[in-house]
C-alpha cells in the first residue's frame, strides 16, 4: 500500500517504534477518518532510539524525548505538534515489546468496554508482520478485530549509485 492509502477501520493503533513518520501516517489517518489512536509502548529495546531520534528533530525535539514512555513521548508529539485532540488519544505505556503492545491494548481495549471492529496496525516496516502475529496471539481467544496492517512507508531497497539505497 502507498503511504496515502489505507482502508477503513474505527480504531488507529501505533506499536511503539523509533520512526516518527510511522506517527505522522497514523495521525493523518486518525485526523481523517475520526477514529482514535491508541499508542502502545512503555519503556523497551527501541526508546533510547526513539529518543535520539526525537532530539534529532528540528520541532519535534522540543517535547521531553528522554523522560517519558514511547507511548507518552508520541502522543505529546501528536498532540504537541501534529494537532490531534488528547481526547482521542488513548495510551498503553506499560509494554516493553511487540508481544505485549498486543496484549496490553488488547487489556486496555477490554477494561474500556472498546471492541473495535478494525484496528489499523502502523509499525515499523521492519516489525510489521510481528505485530500484525502478535496481534491475532492476543485475540486468540476471542473474535478479533481485522487486523490493517499499514506501515505507512515500505522500503523498497535496490542498487543505486554504488550502493544500497532505498528506490522509493
Amino acid at each position: 500500500r502507498d503511504k496515502d492509502h489505507a482502508p477503513a477501520f474505527d480504531r488507529g493503533g501505533v506499536a511503539g517504534n523509533a520512526l516518527w513518520w510511522t506517527l505522522e501516517g497514523a495521525v493523518k489517518k486518525a485526523r481523517a477518518t475520526g477514529a482514535p489512536l491508541l499508542i502502545s509502548g512503555g519503556i523497551g529495546h527501541s526508546t533510547s532510539l526513539l529518543a535520539t531520534a526525537v532530539d534529532a528533530h528540528p520541532v519535534y525535539r522540543k517535547a521531553l524525548a528522554g523522560q517519558t514512555s514511547e507511548a507518552r513521548l508520541l502522543g505529546d508529539i501528536a498532540a504537541m505538534f501534529l494537532g490531534l485532540d488528547q481526547s482521542r488519544l488513548l495510551l498503553e505505556d506499560v509494554s516493553t515489546n511487540c508481544g505485549e503492545n498486543a496484549l496490553f491494548t488488547r487489556r486496555l481495549l477490554d477494561e474500556r468496554g472498546l471492541a473495535p471492529s478494525a484496528i489499523l496496525l502502523v509499525q515499523d516496516p521492519l516489525m510489521q508482520r510481528r505485530t500484525d502475529a502478535s496481534f491475532r496471539q492476543a485475540w486468540a481467544d476471542a473474535t478479533c478485530p481485522e487486523l490493517v496492517n499499514w506501515p505507512v512507508q515500505v522500503p523498497r531497497p535496490g542498487y543505486r549509485g554504488g550502493g544500497i539505497d532505498d528506490l522509493e
